[in-house]
């Protein structure tokens, strides 16, 4: 019986099969350079496939279609998993781990939702959700096309696909961070996918590893702590969402955020403020702030979700326990969590101000914040009219996809509930086709409002014995910033009592606003402020 002759149109399309279905996952890394997901290795998966298929066909079977569908479910399941373990790293900074960033999907597709037209959002999912059928379709036809020609006894016929895929391996450089050229077999999607599944295997020693950073960053904070120097003092920190120390080092950005930093510079000069600022090198970046909040905190590098879950059963002692032991009052708050936060009083929080306590009822704005003006003229009206205080906020007008930015208000008694906002002019920058990571404009528009704000209040506040505390948890999300490879963040403190500024000065603080280029751990600051504003043992 002579062999059933293959057309060369099969040929192409046994070829084009090849080279697609190997992309799928062995791609470079095209979140830093597009041009990578053309060909640079050949998938041990897809020869580990079509080994798969070729042994149905040994066995005789005329059709493989279950097996098919199988395979492309893996594959396009793979090419998910490995764009993730491409995109995560970029933008966040540490490696992709599903078993906990899979929460974290609703809360991403929220922020779409609320960022973008309905009717576009809506176009969008259905649009992703055509499309996946459509891939998972084309994929399971492609390993149709690879099947039939094993089984027509013409493996051959796959060979220039991989032909291509090498000479694509060989000519296409390597993403500009890469360490070198790729290895030219790769698994990257097995590699993803293996290392998730270890995450979960090694959960429990992964725990134990990090209480065990935790202790001894504990044990190396001083024992004792009694905050005299600040005696009588409130002491507000405030953490501003997505302020990184990009807003001085890109030229585009620095072009209006360095003016709007002499501004406020000007604003505290004139009321009498002392200023210094510095560098810190926040864990993380883009996105995950409450662990940059939980570092500064404790002393401890929290760079991954677990770590942060395990501070918070440690029993670690935070500047809030710290504060409240040497006699202040504490209160931490929260406007962008409009649930129950248990995780305040494990922090250390005496009083916990979360959004539907703070009787906001103005319109809302970037991802369903309140305007920061008005969260720190309710944190002077609540938290720095008695005892000395110890307050935490967070500033989240400048969060992500900084969108909606709110007007300033030059008439701070008309704050009143928010209302006034809904009257007020908003500056507006959509999110096209879902490039949240693109919106450059907007998030130099908010962190301008940001700063604009802050220095309105300390003037507002000018008559009260305060040490501010003022710096960004993590550099932005934002394509721009992620290719810094940066995890700086500013750091402004400054009150009208000029020994308070002078023990940040000594530790190599700039005089003034502006951002310098040096910059130490975030981990670093606790240890030294315990000691600078206690009395020597």
């Amino acid at each position: 019986m002579s062999r059933r002759r293959i057309e060369p149109p099969w040929t192409i399309s046994a070829a084009a099969a090849v080279v697609i279905l190997n992309q799928l996952v062995s791609s470079g890394d095209f979140i830093e350079a597009p041009i990578q997901i053309l060909p640079s290795a050949v998938a041990l998966e897809l020869v580990g496939a079509l080994a798969l298929l070729g042994l149905a066909a040994l066995l005789g079977a005329r059709k493989a279609g279950a097996l098919c569908w199988l395979l492309a479910l893996v594959f396009v399941a793979g090419f998910c998993v490995r764009a993730l373990g491409l995109a995560v790293p970029w933008f966040f900074g540490r490696d992709l781990n599903v078993a906990i960033d899979a929460r974290f999907v609703p809360v991403f597709a929220k922020l779409l939702a609320d960022a973008m037209p309905a009717v576009e959002f809506g176009l969008l999912v259905a649009s992703a959700i055509l499309a996946t059928c459509a891939v998972l379709w084309l994929v399971r036809a492609m390993f149709g096309v690879a099947f039939r020609a094993l089984a027509a006894g013409a493996p051959g016929r796959l060979l220039p696909g991989f032909a291509v895929v090498i000479a694509s391996a060989f000519a296409l450089p390597p993403a500009p961070s890469a360490p070198g050229p790729r290895p030219f077999l790769s698994a990257d999607a097995a590699a993803t996918v293996a290392r998730n599944v270890d995450n979960v295997l090694a959960a429990e020693g992964l725990r134990g590893a990090h209480r065990a950073r935790i202790d001894a960053a504990q044990a190396a904070l001083p024992a004792d702590a009694d905050l005299a120097a600040l005696r009588g003092k409130h002491v507000v920190l405030i953490f501003v969402e997505s302020y990184g120390r990009i807003t001085a080092t890109n030229p585009d950005f620095a072009r209006t955020l360095d003016p709007a930093r002499a501004k406020l510079a000007d604003r505290l000069a004139a009321a009498g403020y002392t200023a210094a600022s510095a560098a810190l090198v926040s864990p993380i970046t883009g996105g995950g702030a409450w662990m940059a909040h939980g570092t500064l905190l404790t002393g401890a590098k929290l760079a991954a979700q677990d770590a942060y879950e395990v501070m918070l059963v440690s029993g670690a002692k935070t500047l809030a326990h710290r504060f409240a032991a040497a006699g202040w009052r504490s209160a931490a708050v929260m406007p962008r969590i409009d649930q129950p936060w248990p995780e305040g009083r494990l922090l250390g929080f005496e009083t916990i101000r979360i959004q539907p306590d703070l009787g906001y009822r103005g319109p809302r704005f970037a991802w369903e914040s309140l305007p920061d003006q008005w969260v720190l003229e309710r944190v002077a009206a609540l938290d720095l009219a008695g005892a000395p205080t110890f307050a935490k906020l967070v500033l989240a007008s400048s969060h992500t996809p900084f969108e909606r930015v709110p007007a300033i208000v030059e008439d701070w008694d008309a704050l009143g509930d928010g209302s006034v906002y809904a009257g007020l002019p908003v500056r507006e920058f959509p999110v096209r086709a879902g490039r949240v990571f693109d919106q450059d404009e907007a998030y130099v528009a908010a962190i301008d409002y940001v700063l604009d704000a802050v220095g309105r209040f300390a003037d507002r506040v000018a008559d009260k014995d305060v040490l501010f505390v003022v710096l960004g948890d993590h550099q932005p999300p934002l394509t721009t910033a992620r290719r810094t490879g940066d995890f700086a963040v500013p750091i402004h403190v400054f009150a009208r009592d000029e020994a308070a500024v002078e023990p940040f000065l000594r530790r190599g603080y700039a005089a003034g606003i502006a951002v310098p280029d040096a910059a130490a751990p975030m981990e670093d600051f606790l240890g030294a402020f315990l000691a600078d504003f206690s009395t020597p043992k």
